[in-house]
């Protein structure tokens, strides 16, 4: 029985049976294929019918035909369904706008395919996949729906199970993460809020999460955090992943945070982050760096400090219009305190020099100084914002302050400094200027006479160039061997003023700039190390001419030869000048190697070995200048010496100056109680040689005998007057 379309035969298989049986109360046959085809439609409808809720409704949703599943699953009767509308098994789950999509495209004609979670007639929920055909008119709007349901509540209260246990999963590795999580969105305006946050590090650094969600972010890491945090959830929201460190209660934090985009979209939604507690690590990194960019002599930052804070204060300075000052300060010959009092005590003049010059910066210029120790003796104070007089005054309480003297066990010894500056941007426009130009300004602050400063000019600059010309220059000189000459002077004796010996001089007979004195050029060659390849010349030359003399029948001559500290120190040294004077067939007894007062005073205990090596060769062994340096008599004594000479700036003023003569006197006393010959230098005087002849000098050299001269005329004009019978 049909009624305005709807009809309560049931919608299954048994329909086409009783389709059959009143076609045949009809006397109406139908065909054999036609039966087999019902037949076949019968069986797969049954299939269909036991699988699968179908359902009939009109254009307006009104129920028309059921088949027994959809009664069996909704635990309704068919004629409680049929005039109905699928509200009777609305659960309430889905939303009106979900409806009203569906709807939406059915009334499109479309199909529309979901899952809907309905509610049968005794209160209990299920799950069915559906899948709503549209049937239409010519003109294609839908005249019925066929919807055809398939249960999945099973299914469905699985994956409910398993998102559960996700979630209780979720929630408990959350809650017990050593970090923190946190979730943040933009209320608008820049309003940037937490929406999550979560984690066992959250309740450590009491950011109880119930308290928190909600507020803003800038209110929640603190105030000395408010703008770093702004600025990096921000950039976030920007679609840039930040990672961050920050403070905060003591504690050093790293912050991760990610921007989440809306789905094919490149707009964020909303920003996700952890935050990790890295205090451990972060104290361990700070005392690598504290041990890298520190001196641990004296706890001041090092080099490498200062080459990274250089460039920024410089940027800074540029930006703000404002002066740089730096003053590089070098104590003047501290070489001699370590090697005559030793290491520890010249680490204890460090650190003292140190809190000296720390204490000048904290009284005059204490925001804008830093100081910096750049190894050895070296330090170096960086003035920020000051102006040229400043720095002055600056550079003049550093030397005031070395002024009275530094204690040690019991004694008191001074130490004076000598101090280079060089402004920005005046005299210098980078950091790499910056520091050569006050290395040079340093090292005419030395050549003044030290315990002084000098601020860097530009003719210090061409000084510079000139210096870097003759480091060339020498470099090519050594490798023609033709620019080199010696001259050699005379060494008598005072007691009947025969000639005992001679004196090696190099000399520089440059192609351009003519003879270059040994002034311009040696402290050149000790810096840079070509003094060995030099001295290595000059003693073999050296041992050519004497051995020429030799051939002539001046047999007892003894050769003096210069040598460097830097020579001394030279690792094969011994054997190389020995092996010079082996293949120049030249006696080690008839040479004399002479080494500066303060050459000896470096690694006292080194020279001393190598000088014991070269008397035990045969060498003798003369200290120059005697008198200028700083030794200690406990290592004079020490030293296997042969003989002294006397500095001629001692020898000048005599007889007059008693001051000299009481030092000279004084030496050769010494001298002849140590068992040491002693050598004059600078006599220029009738009235000097007397006076050195009085206190017992045993031998004499200087211009009133003879200027140093070239080979042939040392031949012509000094052996000449000796016969070879004194030999």
């Amino acid at each position: 029985m049909v009624t305005n379309g709807r009809s309560d035969r049931p919608l299954n298989c048994e329909a086409i049976e009783q389709l059959l049986t009143e076609l045949e109360n009809h006397q109406i046959k139908p065909s054999e294929n036609t039966k087999n085809q019902l037949t076949e439609f019968q069986k797969l409808l049954k299939i269909f019918d036991e699988a699968s809720i179908v359902v009939v409704t009109d254009k307006n949703g009104t129920i028309e035909q059921v088949n027994d599943t959809f009664c069996r699953i909704s635990k309704y009767e068919r004629h409680e369904l049929i005039g109905r509308t699928h509200r009777i098994v609305k659960s309430g789950y889905h939303t009106s706008s979900f409806y009203r999509d569906m709807w939406k495209t059915i009334s499109a004609g479309e199909v529309w395919t979901g899952e809907i979670k309905n509610s049968a007639k005794d209160g209990s929920t299920y799950w069915v996949k559906t899948t709503i055909y549209p049937i239409c008119d010519d003109e294609g709007k839908p005249e019925k729906y066929v919807s055809v349901r398939t249960d999945i509540t099973e299914g469905k209260e699985h994956e409910e199970r398993m998102r559960e246990l996700i979630e209780s999963d979720y929630v408990t590795v959350i809650e017990n993460l050593q970090n923190f999580v946190v979730k943040i969105k933009d209320q608008g305006s820049e309003n940037y809020c937490l929406t999550l946050i979560e984690g066992r590090l959250a309740k450590e650094i009491e950011l109880d999460p119930k308290y928190y969600q909600g507020k803003q972010v800038v209110d929640v890491f603190g105030e000395e955090n408010e703008q770093l945090m702004f600025e990096q959830v921000q950039e976030a929201f920007n679609g840039e992943t930040v990672n961050f460190d920050f403070e905060l209660q003591g504690r050093y934090l790293h912050a991760d945070f990610s921007p989440v985009f809306q789905d094919g979209t490149n707009k964020v939604i909303e920003v996700v982050g952890s935050v990790s507690d890295v205090t451990d690590l972060k104290r361990s990194e700070l005392a690598v760096k504290r041990i890298a960019y520190h001196d641990m002599l004296t706890e001041l930052p090092n080099r490498r400090k200062l080459e990274e804070d250089l460039t920024p204060q410089i940027i800074k300075a540029k930006k703000n219009s404002e002066n740089i000052a730096v003053l590089l300060i070098d104590l003047d010959q501290f070489k001699n305190i370590n090697d005559s009092l030793g290491h520890a005590a010249g680490d204890e003049l460090i650190r003292g020099a140190a809190s000296r010059i720390q204490q000048v910066g904290t009284e005059t210029l204490t925001e804008s100084a830093s100081l910096y120790h750049l190894g050895g003796d070296e330090f170096l104070c960086l003035l920020y914002g000051v102006t040229k007089q400043e720095a002055k005054q600056c550079a003049e309480n550093i030397i005031d302050a070395f002024d009275y003297p530094f204690s040690y066990r019991g004694g008191a010894f001074y130490q004076k400094a000598s101090i280079g500056i060089c402004m920005y941007p005046d005299a210098a426009a980078h950091s790499a200027e910056l520091l050569k130009y006050v290395d040079l300004a340093l090292l005419t602050a030395k050549e003044s006479g030290r315990n002084t400063y000098r601020f860097f000019s530009s003719s210090m600059k061409d000084k510079l160039f000139s210096r870097f010309q003759i480091e060339n220059d020498l470099r090519k000189a050594l490798k023609s061997d033709t620019q080199f000459e010696l001259y050699y002077q005379p060494i008598n004796t005072t007691i009947n003023g025969t000639l005992e010996g001679v004196e090696a001089l190099v000399r520089w007979n440059h192609p351009e700039r003519g003879v270059v004195s040994p002034l311009a050029f040696i402290d050149i060659a000790e810096e840079t190390g070509l003094i060995v390849p030099l001295g290595q010349w000059v003693i073999r030359e050296s041992c050519r001419q004497l051995r020429w003399w030799q051939g002539m029948g001046y047999t007892s001559l003894t050769m003096s030869v210069n040598i460097s500290s830097r020579q001394f120190r030279h690792g094969s040294f011994v054997e190389d000048i020995q092996s010079i004077l082996v293949e120049e067939g030249v006696s080690p007894k008839h040479f004399q190697l002479e080494i500066t007062e303060n050459g000896l005073m470096e690694n006292t205990e080194e020279m001393i070995n190598t000088l014991k090596r070269l008397r035990e060769i045969g060498f003798r062994i003369a200290i120059d200048d005697f008198g200028t340096g700083y030794s200690s008599l406990s290592y004079l004594k020490k030293f296997p010496v042969t003989s002294l000479k006397i500095d001629k700036s001692f020898v000048f003023g005599l007889p007059n100056d008693l001051g000299d003569e009481a030092i000279v006197s004084s030496t050769i006393q010494l001298a002849h109680r140590l068992g040491l010959y002693v050598i004059a230098e600078g006599v220029e005087s009738q009235d000097a040689l007397v006076n050195l002849k009085q206190h017992d000098c045993t031998y004499v050299q200087g211009y009133y005998f003879s200027k140093p001269l070239p080979a042939d005329q040392f031949t012509n004009e000094i052996l000449s007057r000796r016969t070879k019978n004194e030999d």
